[in-house]
């Protein structure tokens, strides 16, 4: 489909398509639950400054919500409604304080 410029299952914009021509090629299953976060992310503290990767904080980076520092490396518990969002909106505002008293 990539090399006809024209995606037929799902309508994707051909700008964005390209052939997988030359191997080799590796894949993985993921369960729905894996896509909804950030696997990796910056590694930040309870006040959501950022570290390099020798620890030393980054000055004036702060970090919130899913891209925090693996929150969910090891689970993503699907049963807890929203604590993705939660997270996030409680993170916002740590690291949006912490932001402003730098200023």
């Amino acid at each position: 489909m990539a090399e006809q410029g024209e995606n037929l299952d799902f309508g994707k914009t051909p700008s964005r398509m390209w052939a997988l021509k030359k191997g080799p090629f590796y894949a993985d299953q993921f369960e729905c639950a894996l896509l909804l976060v950030i696997i990796g992310g910056l590694e930040s503290d309870e006040e959501c400054r950022t570290f390099d990767g020798d620890r030393n904080r980054i000055p004036g980076l702060y970090v919130a919500g899913n891209i925090q520092g693996s929150r969910f490396a090891a689970e993503y518990p699907i049963t807890l409604k929203g604590v993705s969002h939660s997270m996030a909106m409680y993170y916002g505002y740590v690291a949006g304080k912490n932001a402003v008293q730098g200023i």
